[in-house]
């Protein structure tokens, strides 16, 4: 979710926008305006006055507004729930739920709050980027674009809501009109950590290590760094072969965030690269823990246990893994081909000539007399 954390303080600051009422509440500090050691004291503030007025369904919704903050996401959600038992006709109710549910990677359940929140009639920009950004991580491009269309009405500059349409672009196959998106974005503000990234991993994708490069250079003049580009910064260093320096940095990076699968990824590949294959598999297989359902480390995990540990068996299950993730992931696919294939020519019985059956039999005739 680190590359989510533009979403999380615009979708705050604009229902602090939409509540002057709510914040105004004698002792809450305006969460929008100060930093997260503030947030604490609002809880405490909240939860006082909760228990002087339990059947206050709006002290439920504060207080999971200043949790969204705190990233108490399953806190946030029981507090949005319980805002939703007292009154169901708020829609905001829903809005946080539906918070909630996307930072735990609830897509389906955001999209279901959402959908309740506008048939309440509830309009907040935010809304439709929520449901936009839902749709984009169930890979539904289309729908997310109908929200943001709608979005674009209210907020037409909105960087967040740009970054919602690029991601559907990307999903789209469209690559050069999203790039052409997260460029604008950077020429508005050059500082943001999201754009350049997508930039940076486009360059890399396209294997044009000078322009990624200069991105990089960019970004750090300015200042800007994140998990993701020191991810891409890593990967341009491992492919000039400076094992050790890339490897700080993948591991720095799954210091802060253990979830990060391709800093999990890549620092797999780097120590077959060193030729330390156990070393590999431990990497991944930790990487496994935090994100079990990453194809690509079941299919690095595969490519280690067939091709430097030559476990068979071991492979194909991983490979297999992969596929029940994603039927339709090429690159295990190709793998399991592949590895089937080796192994029916690994155990396939000898093939024996004509000429060789010829001798087999006349040796045989010759003894039998």
């Amino acid at each position: 979710m680190q590359r989510y954390v533009f979403f999380l303080f615009t979708i705050f600051l604009t229902i602090s926008g939409c509540q002057e009422e709510d914040d105004s509440l004698d002792g809450l500090v305006d969460a929008s305006s100060h930093e997260g050691e503030f947030y604490e004291k609002q809880v405490k503030f909240l939860n006082k006055a909760i228990r002087s007025d339990k059947r206050n369904p709006r002290l439920y919704y504060l207080k999971g507004n200043v949790e969204i903050s705190l990233h108490a996401y399953a806190s946030a959600l029981e507090n949005a729930e319980h805002a939703i038992k007292l009154d169901s006709t708020e829609g905001r109710y829903y809005f946080l739920e539906g918070q909630a549910h996307y930072y735990l990677n609830n897509f389906r359940r955001a999209l279901s709050s959402g959908t309740k929140a506008i048939k309440l009639k509830y309009k907040n920009p935010s809304l439709n980027i929520l449901m936009a950004d839902a749709y984009n991580n169930l890979g539904k491009a289309d729908s997310a674009l109908l929200f943001i269309e709608e979005s674009e009405k209210a907020t037409p500059n909105s960087i967040p809501l740009q970054k919602a349409k690029a991601k559907s672009f990307e999903l789209k196959g469209d690559k050069m009109s999203a790039m052409a998106l997260y460029k604008k974005i950077l020429s508005v503000k050059p500082t943001d950590t999201v754009a350049y990234a997508q930039l940076i991993h486009y360059e890399v994708e396209q294997k044009n290590e000078e322009g990624a490069k200069l991105l990089i250079t960019q970004a750090n003049e300015n200042e800007v760094s994140s998990l993701d580009i020191q991810l891409y910064q890593g990967q341009l260093i491992m492919g000039e072969s400076y094992f050790d320096s890339a490897e700080v940095i993948f591991e720095n990076i799954l210091t802060v965030n253990p979830s990060k699968w391709e800093a999990s990824r890549q620092l797999g590949k780097l120590k077959r690269k060193k030729n330390v294959p156990l070393e590999a598999k431990k990497v991944l297989l930790e990487g496994l823990k935090h994100t079990p359902n990453a194809k690509q480390l079941w299919y690095e995990l595969g490519l280690t246990e067939q091709y430097m540990l030559r476990d068979y068996g071991e492979a194909r299950k991983d490979y297999e893994k992969a596929l029940e993730i994603d039927p339709a992931y090429l690159d295990a696919r190709r793998a399991l081909n592949n590895l089937r294939a080796y192994l029916r020519k690994l155990y396939a019985p000898p093939v024996t000539t004509t000429e060789e059956q010829t001798e087999d039999t006349g040796e045989n005739t010759s003894s039998e007399e």
